[in-house]
Formats: structure tokens, sequence, C-alpha cells
């Protein structure tokens, strides 16, 4: 027994079988069918559709056969693999390759065997079509021609199924794009450092982040059970459900406010409320996005800086009192002197006060830079009581040890020239606690002539928080540009001016844009003109406060792209101050997309559109406005004598005869006649604007003409002819394509009957 040697695209070849996802999958009608139809056309009592693996046949489909498997070694299919048209064992007793098989041999007693091969669309050979008789016989030429037909049709069930597969795969991708967005979502969405939600539009909470949850003191999962009417400060809700119909209504983009919320410990909390509505594809409302800031420590200093306040001016009323009553009581020089003296005390006092309650550190120096005053803000930013530190030096005590010997040069230089160059002015210096640490400060110095000689002051503001918040702000920024630079997108963001002031890292990996150089350049400048001329309405647009998604804008400048770019205001209040420009490159979709519809509408062996395409043709035409409906004449055409060519030289002939007969139509009729193939040999083509059966029957005695003169098959000379049906349709006519190919087919029967290479005329459809 001969093992059949491999074939030489074995490895491509099992890699088209496993992507066709068909071995051991349930039996199908479209495949038992065929089986059924060559058992009884050759009268055998076997017929399979045979899949070969690596290492044995399957049996899609079987007629006669018990088993669902064979071993691949000793299986008649691995050699017909190898065959360009198909295999033929007329006894396989007399052929050395199967004389010693089991399947011989043994009980099976396999004689005959013809397999022709299942070829993919990229002609591997997969698999066969294949009849098994008992008994030695001789395959006919009309056998072998029908078993090249049959196997047409399985090749054509398995070529809608790859085109399945890369349906599916294409599908696969997109869904993997769609998770990869969702999760770069959920990254932004659970590290920010601000309180972030997602909540229905009755109120209920969808989604929380940690950060919310540490602020309000509630588990996420407690959360989720409670909307944000629970939790609101009920004289804080009503201006929130206000802003809220707002933004349902669509008068507003988004809104932000302050409001307090009750913690889980039935504390409040402030906090700067911004809410924006997503809506769903058709605007209905789907949920709100809650960004939460935590101010209450803004709110506890306006607080105090209020109390203070209103402290000082009582103060300056009481005092204003006193002055008034003593200018009433006292009289003359004494009364005057008094009245200067409390009116210096008061200020002095006031003064006082006034510097006890500053928020900044109040330090008063004298020349030799020793402390001379020293306030409350003072002993609550550096750890030193007032009375701990009078008469320190002021270097040893707030100065950090490595700027100390500037400080001294710079006091003893302002001591000999009276001039400073920080004196009058905000200045950033490095300031010491008492407890060692080091922290950033602010330092404004005034001097002032006093008794004792030239005096120093310094108002010092602890920056630590302001320098933290800045820092946040720059990491949240570093952050969103490293989230935009890695989308496989391009985002730029443009002002009112149509200039770039943002660009993310797409434009130099997708288009080999130097970002940064783009930055203030105008829009019209850095993009491709057809592209720009076609967006720029849409930009005026978005500048309007107007959201816009176009799906292809075509870019032909440098290579032919197709983009989806999405356009989105930037409102600030009710003014829009720029928009967020997304671009994402869709072309391989595109002509993927395209690739697939071009190839469910074509007949895959003449290039005409086939009969899928000819019922929509119809169904269009037919279904189309009556104001703008036309005539049209339907040909229904069966070759005659194709069979005996088709038998005489071979399958591949008859397919060559095909494609020549759709040219020769093609070139016969109109270019705006719509020539199609139907199935087998049998063509239909429709003429728009024929109203009349005398124009019919012209265009069909032209058909028949162009058909009888003969054809070059491989440098043989064939003749055939064809009977054609013709049917008229009025332009008012109510009927379907099924009536009309009905009509025209019975009609070429007609002309059959009568004798063949003519045409028929049916009744015609009219109103």
């Amino acid at each position: 027994m001969q093992v059949a040697p491999l074939p030489d695209d074995e490895t491509e070849r099992l890699r088209v079988l496993r992507s066709l996802h068909i071995l051991d999958t349930p039996a199908e009608e479209a495949f038992d069918r065929v089986t059924r139809v060559l058992a009884r056309a050759l009268e055998v009592p076997v017929a399979l559709v045979s899949l070969v693996d690596e290492h044995r046949q399957w049996f899609k489909s079987r007629l006669g056969m018990e088993a669902c498997e064979t071993s691949r070694d000793v299986s008649f299919c691995s050699h017909a693999l190898h065959e360009v048209d198909m295999l033929v064992v007329e006894d396989a007793r007399n052929d050395p390759r199967f004389a010693d098989n089991p399947f011989v041999a043994g009980p099976e007693s396999v004689r005959f065997y013809a397999g022709v091969p299942l070829r993919s669309s990229d002609g591997h050979a997969i698999g066969t079509l294949c009849a098994i008789d008992t008994v030695p016989r001789t395959l006919s030429p009309e056998d072998a021609a029908i078993m090249r037909d049959l196997a047409a049709i399985v090749e054509r069930e398995l070529l809608s199924r790859e085109s399945t597969y890369s349906a599916r795969v294409l599908h696969h991708a997109d869904t993997q794009a769609i998770r990869l967005s969702e999760t770069r979502f959920r990254t932004i969405f659970e590290q920010t450092p601000t309180g972030a939600a997602i909540v229905a539009p009755d109120g209920r909470f969808v989604e929380v982040n940690a950060r919310l949850c540490e602020m309000l003191g509630y588990s996420a999962d407690e959360l989720v059970m409670l909307t944000f009417q629970q939790i609101t400060f009920v004289e804080d809700l009503e201006s929130d459900l206000q802003n809220l119909r707002q933004l349902l209504a669509g008068h507003i983009p988004t809104y932000a406010m302050e409001k307090r919320y009750l913690r889980r410990d039935g504390s409040h909390l402030w906090v700067q409320l911004h809410v924006a509505l997503v809506r769903q594809a058709n605007g209905e409302p789907l949920h709100f996005i809650a960004i939460v800031e935590d101010i209450a420590a803004r709110k506890e200093n306006e607080r105090l800086q209020r109390e203070h306040r209103a402290a000082l001016e009582e103060q300056v009323d009481e005092r204003t009192a006193e002055l008034r009553a003593t200018n009433m009581r006292l009289r003359g020089e004494v009364a005057r002197r008094e009245t200067i003296e409390a009116t210096l005390r008061a200020q002095n006092e006031h003064l006082q006060a006034v510097i006890d309650n500053a928020q900044d550190a109040y330090v008063a120096i004298d020349g030799e830079g020793r402390i001379t005053e020293w306030n409350d803000a003072a002993e609550h930013m550096f750890g030193w009581g007032r009375h701990e530190v009078m008469g320190l030096p002021m270097a040893e005590t707030i100065v950090p040890a490595a700027w100390r010997a500037a400080h001294d040069a710079g006091m003893r230089r302002f001591i000999r020239t009276g001039v400073a160059t920080i004196l009058s002015k905000a200045t950033e210096v490095t300031a010491l606690r008492r407890s060692g640490e080091l922290f950033p400060a602010e330092l404004r110095i005034s001097t002032a002539a006093t008794p004792d000689g030239e005096t120093l002051f310094a108002f010092i503001t602890d920056v630590s928080e302001r320098k933290r918040v800045e820092a946040e702000i720059i990491e949240s920024r570093e952050a969103i540009q490293k989230v935009t630079d890695s989308l496989p997108v391009l985002i730029a963001y443009v002002d009112r001016d149509l200039r770039y002031q943002f660009n993310n890292d797409g434009y130099r990996r997708l288009l080999g844009r130097d970002t940064a150089s783009m930055r203030g350049k105008p829009v019209a400048s850095a993009m491709p003109a057809a592209m720009y001329r076609t967006l720029a309405p849409s930009f005026r647009r978005a500048l309007a406060g107007e959201r816009l998604q176009h799906d292809d804008v075509e870019d032909h400048e440098a290579h032919p792209r197709t983009w989806s770019v999405s356009l989105v205001p930037d409102m600030r209040g009710r003014e829009v101050i720029g928009f967020y420009m997304m671009a994402q490159d869709v072309t391989s979709r595109r002509q993927a997309e395209r690739k697939l519809r071009a190839q469910a509408m074509r007949d895959a062996l003449t290039g005409l559109p086939n009969r899928r395409a000819l019922l929509l043709h119809l169904t269009h035409n037919i279904a189309s406005d009556s104001a703008t409906r036309q005539a049209l004449a339907v040909f229904f055409l069966d070759l005659d004598q194709f069979k005996p060519v088709n038998d005489a030289y071979g399958h591949e002939a008859g397919d060559e005869l095909l494609r020549l007969v759709g040219a020769r139509l093609t070139e016969t009729v109109r270019h705006s006649d719509f020539t199609s193939r139907l199935a087998g040999d049998e063509f239909v083509i429709v003429s728009h604007g024929v109203a009349d059966e005398a124009t019919a029957a012209r265009i069909a005695d032209a058909i028949c003409s162009a058909l009888n003169r003969p054809f070059m098959l491989a440098g043989t000379e064939v003749r055939i002819a064809t009977s054609v049906g013709v049917v008229v349709c009025n332009a008012r006519a109510r009927t379907t394509p099924d009536a009309l190919l009905a009509a025209a087919d019975s009609a070429m029967y007609e002309a059959k009957r009568e004798g063949r290479n003519r045409y028929r005329l049916a009744a015609p459809i009219v109103e």
C-alpha cells in the first residue's frame, strides 16, 4: 500500500482548513444534499464530503458509511489532493497504490473510487467530494461533469464560511479596541485624585471611585444603594436639581456648583461639583458623570477670614467711638495731647491686632539681625513661642544652615548701603521649622526707621499646600498627556481662531509631525487642503456649540486614508472657547467592508453581478418612486449546446466559455443595462427604458446573433447558441422580482421547445 505524500502547500492548506472551524461539527443539510444527489446520479452506495487534516480524513457529510473518520494514511482522498481535476480508480485491486489497502482487502471491499479536490478561495486543496462503489466501473464524461458541478457547490459553501470567518475576525478586532478604550477609561476613573461617580438619571449612584468613598465615609457597595438626593444637604438640594433639569433639557452642556454632602458619620462636607451628561445615540439621557473636589479647607479659611474681618471692624468701631467721646470731653492742649496719644495707642493696638491675627507669619528684626517681633502665625508656622525667640538671631532660628552665610552677607550689605535686592517684592525661599523640617515659603520684606535704628519687617507665607496643589496639577496634566499619547487616535485641541493648542503623540506616530511645532499654527496650514475644505463647515458648527461626528473623511494628500473624525465643543459657562478634535484611521476597516460587500454581490467565475445582486437591482427599480421609475425589459438566457462543449473539452474549458459569454453579452447590450449570471449557464439582462415589445425583440435578436458567433477555446473554434425569454414591464406596473423572472423563464422554455437558438416574448406586465 502506498501512503500519499504531503502536498507542497501542506502548512498553508492546514491553516486554511482550521480557519473554517468546520472540523468535528454536526451534519448540515447544505452538504448532505450534495452527497444524496451524487449517490443518486452515479448510482453508487457511498458518497462523501471528506476533509483531510494532519492525521485523518473526516467526513462532513457521509452517505452509505458508518464511520465518521478514517486514518489519513489509508485514505484514497489523500491521493486525490494532488490531482488538478479529479482522481478516478476504476478497479482498486488492479492499482498498485491501493491493492493491499485495508479498505480494498478488508470487509469494505472498495473497488471503485472517484474524488474531486475541494479547493479554498486561494486554491488550496482541503478535501474531496468522492463516490465509492464495491464493484469495478468506468466513470463517464457526463458523470465526471456532474461530480465537478457538485464539487463547485461544496466549494461555494466553504467559501461562504471563509467570508464569515473574516467578518468574525474584523468584529473581534473592533471588540478588542472597545475593550481597550473601556480599560483606559476605567484607569482614569479609578486613579484620578478627585472624587468621581457615574450617576443614573434618577439620581442613583451607578459607579463610584475610591476617592469619593474616602471623602464621604461610605464603602462603594453602600453608595450604590443610595441616590445623590439622599446624601445632599437639604438646603443645597433644590439648586442642584434645578441645574440637573437645565442639563437634561439641553439648555446647558455641563454645570459646576458648590454644595454640601452629608457624610456617613453625620457631618457635612463642602465640595466643588462638576457634572456632565452622557446621552445615548438617540439623544436619550444615559447617565451623568460627576467630578467631586473637597473644598472643606477653603471654606474653613473663608469662615476664619470673615470672623477676623468682623472682629477688626468691631474694634475699629469701638476705637472710633472712644475717640469721639474723648474729643467731646477734653479741651485745650492737654486734651489734644491725650487725644493724639489715645489715637496712637489705638493705631498701635489696631496694628498689633492685625499683625497678631494675620494669616502670614510676621517677623521684625533690628539692624543686627535679631528678632524684635513675632506674631501668633509665626508661632504656629515655625514652632517657636514668642517668648523663646525674642532677641535671637533670625538666621539661626528660621534660616536653613545652607543659606545662613548668604543671609548674613545680605544683612551686612543692607546695613552698609541701605539697599537690598529682595525689598518690597515677593521671593520664594526655603524656611526652617523648629522640628528641623524645611518647607517652601514666600517672603516679603519692608523697612522702616525707628528710634532704635533701621528695622526690617518680614511677612512669611507657608506655600507648601500651594506647591503640593501645583505639583498635583502638573502630575495630572502629565498623566493626561501620557494617556492621550498612548491612544491609537489623533487628539488635538483647537481654539476659536482655529489654531492648534494641543496635539497628542499620535500626530508624530501616525503622520510623522512634530507636535511641538504644530502648537499655535492655523489648522488650515497643517491639515491637507481637501480634508480642511471638507471639515471647515463643521469647525464653525463646533464653535457654535454643536457636537459632530464624521465617519468617512477622505485624505489623499500623501497616502489614501479614511478618517473617522469627532468634534467636541469646549464650553466655559455659555461660551465656546474651542473644541477637541479626535480622528481615527479607519482605512483598513472600510476597505475590508467594501471588499466583503463586493465579493457577496459578484459571480466568482464571470465577475458579473450574481443572483443576489440581480434581485436587489430589480427590487430597487420596482420599489422606486413612481415619478422616477422607468419601464424595463428582462431577458432570461439559457445557453444551447453548452453541455456538449463542456463534456468534450472539460470543465475548465466550460468555465472559460461562460466567462467569454459574459464578456460578449456585456459588449452587446448598452452600458446602462444590467448583465448578470443567475446560475450554471443561465444569464439575465435588465434593459431600462424599454417600454415596447418591438424594441425588446430587437435587443433579444441581437443577443441571439452575438452568441451564435463562434468562440475560440484554446485555439479551437466552438459554436453555441442561446434561448431567450423576454418580458416587458410598464413603469407603473405593480410586480415583484420573482414574478418578472418567472415570466421571462417561462418564455425562455417556450423558445427551447420550439427549436432553440431563438427568443420568445412573455405577456407584458402592465398597470
